[in-house]
């Protein structure tokens, strides 16, 4: 990837797709060129809640892609990963706060982890254990502050297991 700034304080404060521009808080706006070591990853629509919940609609995805070192995929399908921007305090035991972006594996569900996933009408971003013999999902905060939950499995849609995230320092 290679990154250049140059000043340009009529561009939009978003990532754009087509032309590579990014308008930074300071007002400088960087050109990403894409090359063939990065892939634009989509982001869901929804913000995944480390907290409470956030309202789940049908897994939609924004306009925008966020460009991404493809080497951070590799041993996955590039094609089922995506991004979704967390919210909240329940995950903050390791490190996964409020505006960090989590990346997932859509296909991916392999044993215990950190999963974003809905649950009944909320999408959240927890730790996930499977009880195999009690038929039972165990959905973990990373967060005192927020109880465990056990439930029927009817009542979760995996969304995809979380490979990585994006952290950003809190001032």
């Amino acid at each position: 990837m290679i990154v250049s700034a140059v000043s340009n304080p009529s561009s939009s404060n978003q990532l754009a797709i087509d032309s590579g521009e990014y308008k930074t808080p300071s007002g400088k706006t960087i050109l990403i060129q894409k090359d063939s070591s990065t892939y634009s990853v989509p982001i869901l629509a929804s913000k995944v809640s480390a907290g409470p919940g956030c309202e789940w609609s049908q897994a939609d995805f924004r306009e925008l892609r966020m460009p991404t070192l493809e080497k951070f995929f590799l041993g996955y399908p590039k094609d089922d990963i995506f991004a979704a921007e967390v919210v909240g305090d329940s995950m903050q035991d390791i490190d996964l706060i409020d505006g960090d972006f989590v990346f997932a594996c859509h296909n991916l569900v392999r044993g215990n982890g950190i999963y974003v996933m809905a649950l009944d009408t909320e999408v959240i971003v927890k730790r996930l254990e499977i009880d195999t013999v009690e038929r039972k999902l165990r959905i973990i905060s990373k967060n005192s502050d927020y109880p465990d939950k056990v439930v029927d499995p009817d009542r979760v849609i995996i969304l995809g297991k979380v490979i990585g995230w994006l952290h950003r320092y809190a001032n």
